[in-house]
């Protein structure tokens, strides 16, 4: 895959997939960029299947690309998911975007006792659904991470067959050796995890603590999860 071709992802991609009309969200993206030209290259892709293509003809109402071979995406090579407590909505979206640019497999927002629940509206999932889409065409991946709906730390949470590992002072290094994977990663809210965040959690979650300093909740997702990629 030409890796300047920019990547669009589409809802569904027929592996028998041969002149396709564009939809309106892509169309609009290209035409906003000056880019909507015969002729233009450009990867699609439904995380399962991806083609190159090029824009072949333009009329007043639909968009024409033909499409090259329609191949598989190559399953990542790593299953690292985040458990993010919900924070304000700039540094939510934030997280978001550098766990796509980094790679997780999964986001899941979680509305902790110390979370600010209204931050959380019917609109914020479909929010960072487009924030996560953006980073995943700007880093340049086939495949976009599953934004999970809200949920809260209760058994359905722990049913995950994950190794744990939260960020939590007083806790322990980083392994030096690299833990079986998948791994779940949880970090708490804007001032951390309440007494009753701490105690729900189960024996066999691993309780890390990052720095001596105080992390901003943002900022210790990043740094546990680049731990988590380097390992």
């Amino acid at each position: 895959m030409a890796q300047s071709s920019p990547i669009f992802f589409l809802e569904k991609l027929s592996n028998q997939a041969d002149l396709l009309i564009l939809p309106e969200s892509i169309t609009h993206h290209l035409r906003v960029r000056r880019e909507l030209d015969i002729g233009f290259k450009l990867t699609l892709s439904d995380g399962t299947l991806y083609t190159n293509a090029h824009i072949e003809n333009i009329t007043k109402k639909a968009v024409y690309v033909r499409c090259e071979l329609i191949q598989y995406v190559s399953p990542k090579t790593t299953s690292i998911h985040l458990y993010q407590a919900v924070l304000k909505p700039d540094a939510m979206a934030w997280v978001c975007q550098k766990a796509t640019e980094i790679g997780v497999s999964s986001i899941h927002p979680l509305l902790t006792e110390r979370s600010q629940h209204h931050h959380w509206t019917a609109k914020t999932h479909e929010h960072l659904r487009k924030i996560i889409e953006s980073a995943a065409t700007q880093s340049h991946q086939l495949q976009l991470p599953v934004l999970a709906p809200v949920s809260t730390l209760d058994q359905k949470v722990w049913a995950d067959k994950h190794t744990w590992f939260v960020a939590e002072f007083g806790g322990s290094r980083w392994p030096r050796s690299a833990p079986k994977q998948p791994l779940g990663i949880l970090i708490g809210p804007e001032g951390g995890w309440s007494k009753k965040d701490v105690e729900s959690f189960p024996a066999h979650v691993h309780k890390i603590e990052l720095t001596s300093s105080i992390l901003r909740a943002e900022t210790a997702a990043l740094v546990c999860l680049s731990l988590a990629f380097c390992t």
